[in-house]
């Protein structure tokens, strides 16, 4: 209550903060009593409810400017972390390997999810900023707190049933997978709205959000996950904040800086697109030719591909890729048989009625695919088409 006292927020703050735990809690007791499904909360509940706080903290605080300087600068020095953030993140999945995304479910599927999470994260994003504006930015470690505190809620919400089930090793893993990524995250946002303003805000908020949402992704641990949202706040923090203390070099500081990171973003995205494409890393892509994986895989998919390895543990219902008479094939292991010269694989397409009429051995297999990006293999198989007419 002390703490509570010398906060000195207006009435209006108070009604924002208590309607963010109102808003947690009917979404909480839908999840955990009602049975709302998971679904309905993603995609209609919590979006729903980030709008209808944003509106209202539009019309209390409509009246009210940022008067933060050089925010356009902040934005670049965001979106220039958050892109080589992005890179060693999707290429770390050379070292741990990557796996399905589970949130992956089509196009359709991807574009649900990114209304809401778009949503959502915009919503939340600008109630946070114009809360700051409300309060002002004062006391910025006290007030800050407590808007860290209160914000997070809406997040510890959607995996609240979770968190009540889950015992032991589950628990850390929640930590480790939820916990510290989110508080790690409104930690920066909080921050940046104290410091940047909210165009910073978002480009980080999106940043972060549309990581999840691709197709595959590095197969990462809770350790290894909470160590990565740990790692890329800590550098946005020490970045933003060495630029304001050095005012005196402030723009050359930031010229050089920005030129830096987007040069060494281009590059390594380069570089590591080149080595991708080739093959260099024990995964590269293969475009699919023809449809006899639809609908799983269809024509002019591209799909990842783990270099084949003899240690490598194959099962039934693996998808690999094989080379028959110099023919690249992606189909799915349904028999496997064991030989005096090894396992042989009995192979078929998902579209076809028949068993592939060979048997593949492990001279033949050439991978197993672990992920697939729509659409993006038909610039290949057009250029196929062409040079075989």
């Amino acid at each position: 209550m002390h703490i509570l006292s010398r906060l000195h927020l207006p009435i209006t703050a108070w009604v924002v903060l208590v309607s963010i735990v109102l808003w947690v809690a009917v979404v909480t007791t839908l999840r955990t009593v009602v049975g709302v499904s998971p679904q309905f909360l993603l995609y209609v509940l919590q979006p729903l409810g980030a709008l209808v706080l944003a509106l209202g903290l539009w019309w209390v605080t409509r009246d009210k400017r940022d008067r933060l300087r050089r925010t356009n600068e902040k934005v670049g020095i965001t979106a220039s972390v958050m892109a080589l953030w992005a890179i060693v993140y999707f290429l770390s999945g050379l070292l741990f390997t990557y796996a399905h995304n589970p949130l992956w479910g089509g196009v359709w599927q991807m574009v649900l999810n990114l209304i809401a999470y778009v949503a959502f994260g915009v919503g939340v994003e600008y109630v946070r900023h114009r809360f700051i504006l409300l309060i002002g930015r004062r006391q910025p470690l006290l007030r800050g707190g407590v808007v860290v505190a209160v914000f997070m809620l809406p997040y510890i919400a959607l995996v609240m049933p979770q968190l009540i089930t889950a015992s032991g090793a589950s628990v850390i893993e929640l930590i480790g997978t939820v916990f510290i990524p989110v508080l790690v995250q409104n930690i920066v946002l909080t921050y940046l709205a104290y410091t940047a303003g909210l165009q910073s805000m978002l480009v980080y908020r999106m940043a972060t959000d549309l990581l999840l949402l691709l197709p595959i992704a590095p197969r990462h641990d809770w350790y290894m996950v909470a160590m990565g949202s740990l790692l890329v706040g800590t550098i946005l923090l020490l970045t933003l904040d060495r630029t304001r203390q050095d005012r005196s070099r402030v723009f050359h500081f930031r010229r050089r800086h920005i030129n830096w990171a987007g040069e060494s973003a281009f590059g390594l995205t380069l570089v590591g697109l080149v080595l991708f494409m080739t093959g260099v890393f024990s995964y590269h892509p293969v475009a699919i030719m023809s449809g006899s994986m639809s609908p799983i895989y269809n024509r002019g998919d591209m799909v990842v591909v783990q270099r084949y390895d003899p240690e490598m543990d194959i099962q039934k219902g693996n998808i690999v890729q094989y080379v028959v008479d110099g023919v690249s094939i992606t189909h799915r292991v349904v028999e496997i048989s064991t030989t005096q010269g090894g396992p042989v694989y009995t192979t078929k397409g998902d579209n076809s009625a028949d068993n592939d009429p060979w048997q593949v051995t492990t001279d033949q297999l050439r991978g197993v695919v672990r992920g697939r990006i729509p659409l993006v293999g038909y610039p290949t198989v057009l250029l196929n088409e062409w040079m075989h007419r």
